[in-house]
């Protein structure tokens, strides 16, 4: 997914403060742009602190929608402000990742491969979960709005065209997606 922002004007930051490329799924579509937190805030901990925000902004920001037949079409704006209740998937643009938050050697905890349907499109992933659980019994003691997930392969299947995009770290939204076994 080719990006431009050479017609965008650009962020105006502070001295403590830092843009980072993101992508972010919601209901209509997908749109990526950089979110601008303090130094000291990894771009991945916006929506899972103590206080996510009402909207999470993204400047100099492309939407692709998935939900009409124009697909394919990208449209720019300067800023989006989005419901972080209409946010369904978050992760860092690629090629930019984020340390695991998580200790991938950790006795007893295994990574459990599973497929997320994210509105048109498919997270295929790996989430971290005791020895022995399975996806069912984890997601029925999961409590946080966000699952933290690995190694994600993000599919359109509906665009074979469209290359997948590939993120060591990603966010979704537990009760707004489906999930699937993966072997």
């Amino acid at each position: 997914m080719a990006t431009t922002t050479a017609s965008l004007p650009r962020i105006k930051l502070a001295a403590d403060e830092v843009a980072t490329p993101v992508m972010v799924y919601v209901p209509g579509g997908l749109i990526w742009g950089s979110v601008v937190t303090h130094k000291a805030l990894s771009a991945m901990r916006v929506l899972i602190g103590s206080t996510p925000p009402d909207y999470v902004a993204l400047f100099n920001g492309q939407m692709l929608m998935t939900s009409s037949n124009q697909l394919g079409k990208t449209f720019k704006r300067r800023e989006f402000h989005i419901p972080s209740r209409e946010i369904l998937a978050y992760h860092l643009m690629p090629p930019h990742r984020e340390e695991l938050h998580f200790d991938e050697t950790e006795m007893n905890r295994k990574m459990e491969p599973f497929t997320a349907i994210v509105g048109a499109f498919h997270f295929n992933s790996e989430i971290r979960m005791a020895e022995q659980a399975n996806l069912k019994s984890f997601l029925s003691v999961a409590k946080s709005d966000y699952l933290e997930v690995a190694n994600t392969e993000v599919l359109l299947p509906s665009n074979p065209n469209l290359q997948p995009i590939i993120t060591n770290y990603a966010l979704l939204r537990r009760e707004y997606i489906l999930f699937s076994t993966r072997t």
